[in-house]
């Protein structure tokens, strides 16, 4: 579903170059703060991206009008393997491939900036 140019229902990681950044109304800022379950940035976009995650937004999204989804993101549950050493995994990965993905993304802008 799109919000004009938007799509609703993505996610996204700041990375440090990205700290200055401007936030139009209808975006989350979610910070995961330390807590005892092992759960970290990395494991919270791993979750997000979870099949059955996008589902319940698609749902979301399908009984909401966009500027009700506000009330209604609290009803979104989110998946979290329970056994910590996977979780860990998960985390290990997901911060390797973006970390990689926003390392290529610095190249190829520094590739375009030469024309």
């Amino acid at each position: 579903m799109k919000d004009g140019k938007h799509l609703v229902g993505e996610c996204a990681v700041i990375m440090p170059s990205g700290e200055k950044i401007i936030f139009a109304s209808g975006f989350y800022k979610i910070r995961v703060r330390n807590n005892d379950y092992g759960i970290d940035t990395w494991n919270f976009v791993y979750a997000l991206n979870n099949e059955i995650v996008k589902e319940q937004v698609g749902k979301l999204l399908f009984y909401s009008t966009v500027p009700h989804l506000s009330n209604r993101v609290k009803e979104i549950r989110l998946i979290f393997p329970k056994d910590k050493g996977k979780l860990s995994e998960n985390s290990k990965k997901m911060k390797e491939i973006l970390t990689k993905k926003f390392e290529l993304r610095k190249q190829l802008k520094t590739i375009y900036s030469e024309y």
